[in-house]
């Protein structure tokens, strides 16, 4: 869909396996410029980061999702909501249009028996 994604290394090689172009960005402890510095200097327009092992803040994972929330940028935790946004973007890119509800409504018309 014509967006530059950079990864880690783990990542673009997932990404590159799948067919899915990426380019490599260094860790933070393997020097500068790393994703981090990319984050700040603006860079990167929103970031995919999913948490594992625990919540240290001495963690990479943490640091990146910190410097995101700290530079006002989109973090998303979740593949599945990486994944939906996807789907979205792609129908957007395909012109198709796209019926969208809040979902407060959603659930007043399910509780009143209406699904559609």
């Amino acid at each position: 869909m014509g967006y530059r994604i950079w990864a880690t290394a783990g990542t673009a090689g997932t990404l590159t396996a799948a067919g899915i172009p990426s380019q490599r960005v260094k860790k933070i402890g393997e020097g500068s410029p790393h994703i981090v510095d990319f984050i700040r200097e603006g860079k990167v327009d929103l970031v995919i980061n999913t948490v594992t092992r625990g919540k240290e803040p001495n963690r990479d994972g943490f640091r990146i999702r910190r410097a995101a929330v700290e530079m006002g940028i989109p973090c998303l935790t979740s593949l599945d909501t990486a994944r939906a946004l996807l789907e979205s973007l792609s129908a957007l890119a395909e012109g198709k249009g796209m019926e969208v509800e809040a979902l407060q409504d959603y659930l007043g018309k399910e509780d009143q028996g209406d699904k559609g």
